[in-house]
């Protein structure tokens, strides 16, 4: 497992960023959920500034299986219906 960074922690569990479930991966890249509008989104490589890429999707059970496979900064959902 990868050290922990404290500031990007930070921000994933400040809630006024709308993070809503968030994890490390092995590798150390930060991961999160967060709840749009209209979708729910994972999104990459998480950091203080934000992240780098964002998956939406509009089957909120299937964002959150994606989001428990996901296994390293490679690993990109499937079955999602926007990306940005």
């Amino acid at each position: 497992m990868a050290e922990r960074v404290p500031e990007i922690e930070r921000a994933l569990e400040n809630p006024d960023n709308n993070y809503v479930k968030w994890r490390q991966l092995d590798d150390g890249t930060y991961v999160a959920m967060i709840k749009l509008m209209f979708t729910m989104a994972i999104v990459t490589d998480v950091d203080v500034c934000g992240y780098h890429n964002r998956f939406c999707f509009d089957d909120v059970d299937l964002a959150y299986r994606e989001f428990d496979r996901l296994e390293n900064r490679d690993s990109e959902p499937v079955g999602w219906i926007a990306r940005r």
